[in-house]
């Protein structure tokens, strides 16, 4: 699962499976989505899919990649401000596109 994040967060493998990925993600943040931090309840609860097989996979992969204790600095640092069920507003991870889009990711921008 996560050479199949680093496959598509590459932006020099132009491989045509891509293309469903970017289609079930473009309203969700694209391609940041996959770099956030979400527990499988609030993926379950804030986040619905076209697609039962895509689904499934982001569910496998929220049970990999959720991080639910951050135990250093530099760790809080390079979390991602967005799609972290961490870092929350209004009781819900967040994406703010407009700062998404000026390039800001992490924590610690």
């Amino acid at each position: 699962m996560y050479g199949l994040r680093l496959k598509y967060l590459d932006k020099e493998n132009y491989s045509k499976w891509k293309i469903f990925l970017h289609i079930e993600l473009q309203h969700k943040g694209g391609a940041t989505f996959l770099t956030g931090n979400l527990n499988k309840k609030d993926l379950n609860k804030f986040y619905a899919f076209d697609d039962p097989f895509f689904e499934k996979i982001v569910e496998i992969w929220s049970e990999i990649n959720y991080e639910q204790n951050i135990t250093s600095k530099q760790q809080l640092h390079s979390q991602s401000l967005w799609h972290n069920s961490l870092i929350r507003i209004a009781n819900r991870s967040v994406c703010y596109r407009k700062l998404l889009n000026k390039g800001i990711t992490k924590v610690k921008q």
